[in-house]
């Protein structure tokens, strides 16, 4: 019962959890937590909006273009 309601429900959403987090964040955490897989985002995408929303709570630019510094599995 328990593995059948975790498989089932959606994981609780990060902005009622921690209130205050940036919505942006909330959604990516959100959609990683997708019980579909290809719902969830690619490792470029995560990377790409954690770096903003560090950059945006640090006030400054992002340090690293990560399209930039990602390298695939070869």
């Amino acid at each position: 019962e328990i593995l059948d309601h975790h498989r089932r429900s959606p994981a609780p959403s990060l902005g009622e959890a921690a209130p205050g987090t940036p919505l942006d964040l909330v959604r990516l955490v959100d959609r990683l937590l997708d019980k579909e897989p290809d719902q969830r985002p690619e490792d470029a995408e995560v990377l790409r909006v954690l770096g903003e929303v560090r950059a945006r709570l640090s006030g400054a630019k992002p340090a690293v273009d990560y399209r930039a510094t990602w390298r695939f599995a070869e």
